[in-house]
């Protein structure tokens, strides 16, 4: 007798444990999960511990309003879940050990707890309101979008297969990526960053740390750079003699003062307009497969080398008044010699020119000297109509003497 009483209580139990329901308080969540026949699969209108034990696949609930996740602690073998765009404001994955894939991105959330997660390789939790994020559990991680958050501190010294981390938009003054030797990407623009050693990246592809406020940036090291975007910092130094194939460079915004890109001859987009050019050489055998040029805001940058003067004319518009573009540093010299006082006090026609060239200025005109493109003097007169005909087609440059102040004009002879 006592041995059937036993045996139906075990009965009891083992009805009683497989018929227990997860606690599910959110509606739009329930509705979701029993709506799902991988999950529910007796196909009633609730789901057993059983079942959520046994879901092994990915749970993916965007866009559907949730504020509250309770239950997902019963699906301890669920390998991927994302709920962006919903309404929460808090979260536990903690009982969720299989997750590889974890995206909490656009909700409300003010704290994220992974530390139990360590088979996670990709967490999304941009657009939320974290002030922390311990990823010290996550050792396989090898993808970090957190942007839009209000981070002080991140540390990724134990992410080791980090190849892409996007930090932007948070409140970091450090950032420590030195041990991340496989990282690719590195999106960390609008901090609060003052340095940043990327050089042992020897992996980066692309980098972006505009509008922070850091005072030097070495990539000598990172051969493999193709996009890098550093804009809006207080860098003075910038080279690039390395990165032979870097395809993108924006350096708008900063202190530098001489920029050579003699050696990227993969250059197709360049911006370094607001900076402090003095010199600018680009004449990398590559200027035709460039298609984004822009240089202005940079004053006395009176000199810009390329490949070809009349195409970088024709193509490349968005310069200053004052720089002109040469094709050897022989004419870059002739050009920096001199302080340029009358530039905005005398004017030339035709331009371009083919008989002669009339110079416009209301004072007394000592000399008028003319240039060709690898700065030999060609002409030299007094007159205000110069003869162009006998002059091969090509770039020359007019300089007016008057008293003791000078002025440098371009013209173009076809």
């Amino acid at each position: 007798m006592k041995k059937t009483l036993l045996f139906l209580q075990l009965v009891l139990i083992t009805i009683f444990a497989f018929s227990q329901n997860v606690n599910i308080p959110d509606a739009n969540f329930k509705a979701y999960l029993v709506g799902n026949n991988a999950i529910n699969t007796n196909a009633d209108t609730e789901i057993q511990i059983t079942e959520a034990t046994a879901f092994t696949g990915t749970i993916s609930c965007n866009n559907l309003n949730i504020a509250n996740l309770t239950g997902i602690e019963a699906f301890t073998n669920l390998g991927v879940l994302t709920v962006n765009n919903n309404n929460l404001t808090s979260i536990n994955v903690t009982s969720n050990t299989s997750l590889s894939f974890l995206d909490v991105s656009d909700n409300n959330l003010s704290s994220l707890n992974v530390s139990n997660n360590n088979l996670l390789q990709q967490l999304r939790c941009e657009n939320n309101t974290l002030v922390s994020l311990d990823l010290s559990g996550c050792p396989l991680l090898t993808l970090l979008y957190c942007w839009d958050n209000s981070l002080s501190n991140l540390n990724i010294n134990n992410n080791t297969d980090l190849r892409f981390l996007n930090a932007r938009n948070n409140s970091l003054s450090t950032l420590n990526v030195s041990i991340n030797t496989l990282l690719e990407v590195l999106r960390c623009n609008n901090n609060n960053l003052t340095s940043i050693d990327i050089t042992s990246n020897i992996k980066l592809e692309d980098v972006e740390l505009q509008n922070n406020d850091l005072t030097a940036l070495n990539i000598v090291n990172n051969i493999l750079l193709e996009d890098l975007n550093c804009s809006y910092n207080n860098i003075s130094i910038l080279n690039t003699s390395t990165n032979s194939v870097l395809k993108d460079l924006y350096c708008s915004g900063n202190q530098i003062t001489n920029l050579n890109l003699s050696q990227n001859n993969s250059l197709e987009r360049l911006a370094c307009d607001d900076n402090q050019l003095i010199g600018l050489n680009i004449l990398n055998g590559n200027n035709t497969n460039i298609n984004f040029f822009y240089s202005v805001s940079n004053p006395n940058l009176t000199c810009i080398q390329v490949d070809d003067v009349a195409y970088s004319i024709a193509n490349w518009t968005d310069v200053d008044p004052a720089s002109t573009f040469v094709n050897n540093q022989a004419a870059c010299n002739a050009l920096a010699t001199e302080s340029y006082e009358l530039n905005n006090s005398f004017s030339v026609y035709p331009n371009p020119s083919q008989l002669y060239i009339n110079i416009v200025y209301n004072k007394p005109i000592d000399v008028v000297e003319v240039y060709n493109i690898l700065g030999e003097k060609v002409l030299e007169t007094t007159a205000v109509a110069i003869p162009t005909d006998t002059l091969t087609n090509g770039v020359y440059f007019i300089k007016l003497y008057s008293g003791n102040k000078l002025g440098l004009k371009r013209f173009v002879k076809q």
